[in-house]
Order: structure tokens, then sequence, then C-alpha cells
């Protein structure tokens, strides 16, 4: 069991037994119930009647639930104070003279956080055939951009997805007039030939080779100025018309207000036509 580390009101329901039968009727003052928190003594309390099974929680009260359709189940109102942050588990235990000690270990962890990391485990790291994890990281629902892999300084897009190319920590940006992001397959092949050309004000400038027809089928964004970080965003309409091609070249390259020309990153570029099987794109 697992409970948020600090929370309150906490009513926890164990099965009693006595004499290996569940307890029914038992008298609630006969009942005592404990805590201990990892590392700390045993905290005991004498439990007294709460008046129904849906009364608000109170500290230290307990109610047998229902003799007919739950026999030997009770619940039992522990104090916030079992539940305080500082250690990763308590341990609650039920007993009473007459019956056999019900015992309950409880991790105290935050829930959402757990929640969290679970979704935001990267799908790279699931790859075992046959497993979930594999599994949902191959499905690509229609509402999300499928982000490309960029794997150093290789950018790998698959042919008819939307890709979203994020490349971050080309440095301070301030300043800047124009932003290239090209693709090409040969270092001397002339922008005019260039497989992809997306500048940020004008969008997608060339397409295989000719003026782009479309210009809003590619985009790049500055995400954060002061550290250089770049979305490059191509549609499925883009990359749809691309070859699956391995070994393209690309480049960022920008334009500082002095009419300066730096390059701020390149490296290798592929375009892969598995697993597109589906052509259709709208």
């Amino acid at each position: 069991m697992i409970i948020r580390p600090g929370a309150t009101n906490q009513s926890i329901y164990f099965l009693l037994d006595q004499d290996h039968e569940p307890l029914t009727a038992g008298t609630i003052t006969s009942l005592d119930a404990t805590y201990i928190r990892d590392g700390a003594a045993a905290v005991k309390s004498d439990l007294t009647a709460l008046a129904a099974v849906d009364s608000a929680h109170s500290d230290n009260k307990a109610i047998e639930v229902d003799a007919t359709n739950a026999p030997g189940l009770y619940r039992v109102d522990f104090p916030d104070a079992a539940f305080a942050a500082g250690v990763p588990r308590v341990t609650l235990i039920v007993n009473s003279e007459a019956t056999f000690p019900s015992v309950l270990t409880v991790e105290l962890a935050p829930v959402g956080d757990i929640v969290d990391a679970v979704w935001d485990e990267l799908v790279v790291d699931h790859a075992v055939a046959g497993t979930m994890g594999l599994v949902l990281g191959q499905v690509n629902p229609s509402a999300i951009v499928v982000t490309s892999v960029v794997s150093g300084t290789t950018i790998t897009v698959v042919r008819g997805d939307t890709v979203a190319i994020a490349i971050t920590g080309l440095g301070n940006l301030t300043g800047n007039s124009k932003i290239w992001f090209t693709v090409k397959a040969g270092y001397d092949d002339a922008d005019t030939a260039a497989k992809i050309q997306v500048e940020k004000t004008a969008g997608l400038v060339y397409l295989n080779g000719a003026v782009a027809v479309t210009p809003t089928n590619a985009s790049l964004a500055i995400d954060v100025l002061a550290t250089g970080d770049i979305t490059i965003t191509l549609k499925a309409a883009l990359t749809a018309a691309l070859r699956p091609t391995a070994g393209l070249l690309y480049d960022v390259q920008w334009l500082d207000g002095s009419g300066h020309i730096h390059t701020l990153t390149y490296g290798q570029c592929n375009v892969t036509g598995t697993p597109d099987i589906t052509r259709a794109i709208t």
C-alpha cells in the first residue's frame, strides 16, 4: 500500500481474525491500534467506537464494517502523525488479547511523482520484444507531434511523419536576423539544391532542390533565446516528399545583427522509410 507523505485523515481497513475465524461483533474498546515509523518506537492507542461506517474521520476510532457481507472487516482511523513525512515506511497493527495481530506496511511515497516518473520514462529505454513498454512506444496518437530522434549530432526523420527536431545549447542568439536549418546531399550543393531548407522568418524555403510551394510546411522557432534552444518542425506533407536516404548533411546557421554568419552546429541527417508503411498524410 502506498500513501503520500503528510496525508491526513487516513481510514485503513483491517481483516481481524479470532481463532482462525473472522472476528464479528467485536468490542471496539478491546482493540488496540499501533503504528511504528521506521526507526522509531511503537505508538499504541486504545480504540473507541465510531458512530457509523460513514462517519467523518476521527483519530483512534474504529467500527465493524458489515458482519454479514464483510465479516471480520474493520475500519480504523489512524492519527496524521503516523503518515508524516520523514520516513519511507510506517507499519500499522490492530490487535487485542483475543485476536491475532493484523499488520499492514505502508510505503510513504509521493504517488503523483511516481506516476509522473513512469510516464516520463524514455521510450528508447524500452526495447525488449513482447513488453508493454515497447508496444506503447510504438503508438503515435494522432493528436501528438512525433519527435524525431536526435542522437548526438545525428538526426533521424521518419518519412511521412510530422517531426519536431529540438536542438539545444547553440549559444546566445540575441540580435539574430535570420536562422537557417539546411539538409543537403553534399557539401558542394548550392542552397537551391537543398533537400530541406527552413529559415526562421520565411518557413520552408527549398524542398528537394526546388523552391518550396508551401512555406508553412516547416518552421523554425527559438525556444530559449539566451541559451540558443530551437525547435525545427517539419510537417508530414514535407517529409512525405522525401526519399529514404542515409548520410545526408545538415547544419544550423545564423545571421547576426552585424551581418556576420555563424555556423552553430552540423551533423548527419538520415531519412528512413521504416516503419513508414501507411503513406496517407491527410
